[in-house]
């Protein structure tokens, strides 16, 4: 089963997947049935590059150029029970960044969901972030600082109310039971 057959390779359990390769010098394509098109800030941004499976996406991040990918749609990426999020990332990047999930960050009601890039202090940390509206949200962070320049597989889930974090495979320690409020916009991939 390969690509050309995304009704047998990703069941409806799958809500997207993105491989990350150029439909488009503006797009990604989704590869399930669901086609929920990413779409670039602008051609090329970000560009096409070579990724640890097949080809990825270089995102920019700097104070003033933030690349990032946005979807089609609002509602099939809310998530009102059980849901897992993952990414390959490559961080290059001295800037916080959201890497992929929704999110609304206006002080005083935090909505959504993100896999994150954080900087503490003299490292980097890897999160999920999970936000219940109003001032309410939790960071699930990582066990030890991880150095930029490298390949990781970032998994955040839901399961029967506990949120977990996932590096390459491997649990992190810390968990947490913040429940999730969607907002009201497009998923997002990306440095935003």
């Amino acid at each position: 089963i390969n690509q050309e057959y995304p009704e047998k390779t990703w069941d409806s359990h799958y809500k997207a997947v993105w491989h990350m390769n150029d439909a488009t010098p503006s797009t990604i394509a989704d590869s399930t049935s669901n086609g929920i098109t990413g779409m670039k800030k602008a051609a090329n941004m970000p560009v096409e590059w070579n990724g640890r499976i097949g080809k990825c996406q270089q995102f920019d991040r700097t104070e003033t150029i933030w690349e990032y990918i946005t979807t089609n749609d609002v509602n099939k990426l809310s998530f009102s029970g059980d849901f897992t999020i993952s990414a390959w990332i490559y961080p290059r990047t001295t800037q916080n960044m959201r890497v992929a999930g929704k999110q609304q960050d206006i002080s005083g009601d935090y909505k959504g969901y993100s896999l994150n890039w954080d900087l503490q202090g003299p490292g980097s940390k890897m999160s999920l972030r999970v936000d219940g509206g109003g001032y309410h949200y939790q960071y699930i962070y990582a066990n030890e600082e991880e150095p930029s320049s490298n390949w990781y597989y970032l998994s955040g889930m839901k399961r029967s109310g506990t949120n977990f974090f996932y590096i390459d495979g491997v649990q992190q320690s810390q968990t947490g039971t913040q429940t999730l409020v969607n907002p009201g916009y497009p998923f997002c991939i990306g440095a935003w």
